[in-house]
């Protein structure tokens, strides 16, 4: 393998790893969020893969549905984050994981409803709506985050980390010492 495509991959893997952790935040924010509503929402992974199964004329029982939207939500999460590794935009983080966000967003509030895996977005509550994307922007920045300090030290010009300051009193970054050496 040349350089380039070493860096392709590497690249790849910083995005499935960044996709991942966003979908860790995202597996906590939708735990609060199922615990204040007391149900699972419209589009909770759970309901979604119930509703896969019953395509195929299976039935999962409450637990059986849970582990497999889990099964089902790692992937798709880490997916995305390799979608963002390939396309992203060299703007600020803040602004990427917006991008990332709304345009899962705009997938999940066109995609599911139209492939029958949630109800159509006018039976949607304007909770629900709201949370959806709320969600998705939490999933988008915390995995640009990720992404922005994972490909940190591999050179990569695309949003750069800002220089160390210099600790307080001695003019010099945290880590680093002013003798020569």
């Amino acid at each position: 393998m040349g350089a380039a495509t070493n860096r392709r991959w590497e690249r790849l893997v910083c995005g499935v790893a960044a996709g991942l952790a966003g979908t860790a935040v995202l597996a906590m924010a939708d735990r609060i969020e199922e615990r204040a509503r007391g149900r699972p929402a419209v589009y909770a992974p759970s309901r979604i893969a119930a509703g896969l199964a019953d395509r195929f004329g299976r039935r999962l029982p409450a637990g059986g549905a849970r582990i497999a939207g889990q099964l089902m939500r790692w992937p798709y999460g880490g997916a995305w984050g390799a979608l963002l590794a390939g396309l992203a935009p060299p703007l600020p983080w803040p602004l990427n994981g917006l991008l990332l966000g709304t345009a899962l967003a705009g997938f999940e509030l066109g995609a599911l409803p139209l492939s029958g895996l949630t109800p159509r977005l006018t039976r949607w509550n304007g909770e629900e709506l709201i949370t959806n994307v709320a969600n998705c922007w939490l999933y988008g920045l915390a995995t640009t985050a990720v992404h922005r300090r994972l490909r940190a030290g591999d050179g990569s010009r695309a949003d750069p980390l800002p220089p160390p300051r210099p600790a307080a009193g001695t003019g010099t970054a945290p880590g680093r010492s002013n003798a020569a050496g």
